[in-house]
């Protein structure tokens, strides 16, 4: 099948696991933090059953890599989806609207497709490679900031929270307190990508983030006219998990502030 077919069913999938989460987060007020916990690993759950079910009843050659199951099946097209259910966990099980549905594909293990849907805001991005990106069916584009002082920067912290692996992160944030104009840490990889896509945010970048946080917000902001790298400048592995994602005008100085 043809990859605007692919989109079409990643679109109307994303949606429905977009309402799937809703419908959870309606009752989240009921529950005190510690069976929130439980509704979360449910609504995780439902959702990405759905979707894996949804891809290989109808792209039975296709791999899946999926968030919950840890699946990482290749399949036999060259096409590999990459899903995560709910990204956004923390915010999600503190009520927060902040989180979303992300749905990546790679052809020949690159990036070539993203939808990311948040259900509380009903936003829909999505692109194609070589085919822009768009929010809601408008066609996006990064930011014009051309210098750093005047740009809003973004960033994610990872779970694990050993003084040795926080200290040269926080490090990295006070470099951007004291360069940019602002910081952000809203708590979804995959919104980050997509707000520096939309313009949003001058800037995102992380150093423990997993393929399908960004697999498809990868694709949105090149398509938006924006730039993906390593920390160092190179290509952007999505298996590596680490990424700088920019209106590609303050990428060199923002990785010049952060990392030399």
């Amino acid at each position: 099948m043809h990859i605007d077919t692919r989109m079409e069913v990643a679109s109307r999938i994303a949606r429905e696991a977009g309402a799937i989460l809703r419908d959870f987060f309606r009752t989240m007020e009921s529950y005190e933090l510690k069976g929130r916990a439980n509704i979360v690993s449910e609504a995780d759950k439902a959702a990405e059953d759905f979707l894996v079910q949804e891809i290989r009843r109808l792209f039975p050659q296709d791999g899946v890599i999926a968030e919950e199951t840890e699946e990482q099946d290749w399949g036999q097209s060259g096409f590999v989806w990459v899903v995560d259910p709910l990204d956004g966990t923390t915010n999600f099980v503190h009520s927060h609207p902040h989180f979303a549905v992300s749905i990546g594909l790679l052809k020949d293990k690159e990036p070539i497709m993203g939808v990311v849907y948040a259900p509380v805001y009903d936003e829909m991005f999505c692109g194609v490679r070589d085919k822009g990106a768009y929010c809601n069916g408008v066609l996006m584009s990064v930011s014009k900031a051309a210098l750093l002082r005047s740009s809003l920067i973004a960033s994610g912290f990872p779970y694990a929270r050993e003084e040795q692996i926080l200290a040269p992160i926080l490090e990295r944030v006070q470099r951007i307190l004291l360069n940019a104009h602002g910081f952000r840490r809203a708590g979804s990889a995959a919104l980050d990508l997509c707000y520096v896509a939309a313009g949003r945010l001058d800037a995102y970048w992380e150093e423990d983030v997993r393929a399908w946080d960004m697999a498809a917000g990868l694709v949105l902001v090149e398509e938006a006219g924006g730039r993906c790298s390593s920390i160092e400048g190179g290509v952007c592995d999505i298996f590596q998990g680490k990424i700088v994602a920019s209106n590609s005008k303050i990428h060199e100085e923002l990785i010049s502030v952060l990392f030399r």
